[in-house]
């Protein structure tokens, strides 16, 4: 009787654990799905959205490599961050040459040189 209990309290646990990673894994598909979504349309609405394919390696990185908690929170970060447009620039319109190199050596990261946001 009392080994019933335990087997059944394990199964339960077990039960539990493989329906919470069957929803997670459920969510993040959805997020990625939902984020190349996203990112077509900040595309046509003319947002500054080269960075995009580098998180996305990023996260696969962090997939490849078994560090699952990482990426997910990764996914989570970039689908927060493309909803609400935070941080994203939007590009104006170039009258010249100029203004459009002006405005990507604007964007640099006088460190690294780089014109990508290194927060996320």
């Amino acid at each position: 009787m009392k080994y019933k209990k335990i087997i059944l309290s394990c199964l339960v646990i077990f039960a539990l654990l493989a329906a919470s990673t069957v929803l997670m894994v459920n969510r993040a598909k959805t997020r990625m799905k939902e984020l190349f979504q996203m990112n077509k349309a900040l595309q046509e609405e003319n947002y500054y959205m080269a960075e995009f394919e580098f998180k996305m390696l990023g996260i696969g990185y962090y997939l490849s490599k078994g560090n699952y908690s990482q990426s997910l929170s990764m996914i989570n970060a970039l689908h927060t961050q493309l909803k609400t447009k935070e941080g994203l620039i939007k590009m104006p319109q170039f009258a010249t040459k100029q203004e459009e190199l002006d405005f990507y050596l604007n964007l640099q990261n006088p460190k690294t040189g780089a014109i990508m946001d290194d927060r996320l």
